[in-house]
């Protein structure tokens, strides 16, 4: 998930709220933008959701994907996207389907 990017690009935004926004210094420059998207269940618990899309480059490096988010998780319930950098292309895909709680 690290090489995707957008991470540090939305640390600190309201995924509940929609926004899009670019930004860039120095050759890096990203694109993004947040959709609240209502809610889905896992583990029978409902958590509020948002489709974050982006692009970014850094320098001779490129990305692009979206992921479905919730605030509450510090996983992606759902990630997808490409970074390319130097003749090479990595593409990753994870889904989260189910997950369990449990009190400790």
């Amino acid at each position: 998930f690290y090489t995707f990017g957008i991470w540090e690009a939305i640390a600190g935004e309201d995924l509940y709220k929609a926004k899009k926004d670019s930004w860039g210094v120095m050759g890096y420059m990203f694109n993004y933008e947040i959709n609240p998207d209502g809610t889905i269940t896992l583990g029978e618990k409902s958590f509020r959701v948002s489709n974050v899309r982006w692009t970014y480059t850094f320098g001779n490096a490129q990305g692009q994907g979206e992921a479905t988010l919730t605030a509450t998780l510090p996983i992606p319930i759902e990630s997808k996207g490409v970074f390319i950098s130097e003749g090479v292309n990595i593409f990753t895909h994870i889904k989260i389907e189910d997950i369990g709680f449990e009190r400790i």
